[in-house]
């Protein structure tokens, strides 16, 4: 089991969504699951996802057949989360390279 769960919901995002993985694969804290939900995008999103789990095996990806919406992809991956924490991250978004190893010092103190 993971110490840290990181839910990202994917729609359309091939734009933002390598910068978000790349800022997800650099994490100081190994102990993390990466559980990305692609809501039935149409640009090459699944792919680039499909990408980064053949080469990171913290990596899982979901394959949504219909768009649902990002409260739908988020509630599908939390079904799958294993983590004794879990965050949400956006696929335009990154976070820096120690931020899951920050957070969970904080929950030590």
């Amino acid at each position: 089991m993971a110490k840290v769960s990181v839910l990202v919901a994917v729609y359309n995002a091939e734009k933002w969504l390598k910068q978000c993985l790349d800022s997800l694969s650099a994490q100081t804290l190994g102990d993390i699951q990466v559980i990305c939900v692609d809501d039935d995008s149409t640009d090459g999103s699944l792919q680039i996802l499909n990408d980064y789990a053949a080469k990171d095996n913290r990596f899982e990806i979901i394959a949504l057949n219909e768009n649902h919406g990002q409260a739908h992809a988020r509630n599908i991956a939390l079904k799958h989360a294993t983590g004794d924490y879990t965050c949400f991250l956006d696929a335009d978004d990154w976070v820096d390279a120690d931020t899951y190893e920050n957070l969970l010092a904080l929950t030590n103190t």
